[in-house]
């Protein structure tokens, strides 16, 4: 049912609302959109469509649009902010890649649920991670793949490389892409819908 109404709403130019089955759970429906990160592309074609839903499941889904939009507002914050600081003090563009970078495709960008700030800063990865660590921020980087760190409450993942090796857990420094004896080594991009 979720896949239909988001279908609908999102690929449809018909102005009728198609008919929905009797009995729609509406609760089940709510949890399908909230694992699959879609409740406020949900709240935006149950207002485009006029569908009549339960006075509470409105309510509820009202309010978790609301948070998704401020945590979306604080994340695009903080990410001006960092960008601002990294070219004022080291001359570095950030540029940033899966989840905010992807919500420009939404109908309505700050209806693009993520989870942290995701950016691609190649060689220059070290120096992000510097120039954070010179305002007495904590880097971590225990993950291969990238390190990640808290600025203004936002998680940010400072990634140098955007393709990595399929193999799970590989910790080398360089990736195997890399190297010119794996010239055909299937990779996997970090960029994920």
């Amino acid at each position: 049912m979720l896949a239909t109404i988001l279908k609908y709403h999102l690929f449809s130019h018909c102005q009728h609302t198609p008919p929905l089955p009797e009995g729609v759970d509406w609760n089940v429906l709510m949890s399908e959109a909230k694992i699959q990160a879609v409740e406020a592309l949900l709240y935006d074609a149950i207002k485009a469509m006029e569908l009549s839903i339960p006075r509470e499941i409105l309510f509820q889904l009202s309010s978790n649009v609301a948070t998704i939009e401020s945590d979306n507002r604080k994340r695009e914050q903080a990410l001006s902010d960092l960008a601002y600081l990294a070219n004022k003090e080291a001359g570095l563009f950030l540029t940033v890649v899966k989840g905010s970078s992807l919500a420009r495709l939404y109908p309505n960008p700050i209806h693009r649920e993520c989870g942290d700030n995701d950016l691609y800063m190649g060689s220059s990865a070290t120096s992000l991670d510097s120039l954070v660590a010179s305002h007495g921020l904590e880097v971590d980087q225990k993950d291969p793949r990238h390190s990640s760190f808290i600025f203004h409450g936002v998680v940010f993942e400072n990634h140098a490389y955007l393709l990595y090796p399929s193999t799970p857990g590989d910790t080398s420094s360089e990736p195997e892409w890399k190297k010119e004896s794996h010239q055909h080594l299937p990779l996997q991009v970090l960029c994920q819908v």
